[in-house]
């Protein structure tokens, strides 16, 4: 749902009230549970994405506080998913305008690549969030 909508007012009213009429314990549930619900209402098929993106920093950054290669895999898991939403086609189209030359082929079409919402917002906050934990602030 995009801000100006007007289905926005009324999410946004639901999803606060409820935030202050619950015990102050369940709170970051809600706003994990309300945060979610907000970003699958335009991109429910990236959701899993983020989703698993999500669980599997968390388990590498429970490991990596006994373990450096840990904290290394997750920075990278998370820059190696960015690229490849970013650069797929990039990539693909460049490998087929080099390899065009030698076999005469002509490009093949690729359908568009559809970015998840916010793929470099969120995945800059689990790099953020990886390194802050490294460094003993969180």
């Amino acid at each position: 749902m995009i801000f100006n909508e007007a289905l926005y007012p009324l999410f946004l009213l639901i999803a606060v009230t409820i935030f202050y009429l619950i015990p102050i314990s369940y709170r970051s549930w809600w706003l994990f549970i309300s945060g979610l619900v907000f970003y699958a209402y335009y991109a429910e098929i990236f959701l899993l994405l983020f989703l698993v993106e999500a669980v599997i920093v968390y388990i590498l950054l429970k490991r990596f506080r006994k373990e450096k290669w840990s904290f290394l895999l997750a920075i990278v898991l998370c820059i190696a998913i960015l690229a490849f939403f970013k650069y797929r086609n990039m990539a693909a189209f460049t490998y087929y305008a080099l390899c065009q030359p030698l076999t005469g082929e002509s490009l093949p079409e690729f359908e568009h690549l559809i970015l998840p919402l916010a793929i470099s917002f969120f995945t800059f906050e689990f790099i953020h969030y990886l390194v802050d934990e490294r460094q003993g602030k969180i």
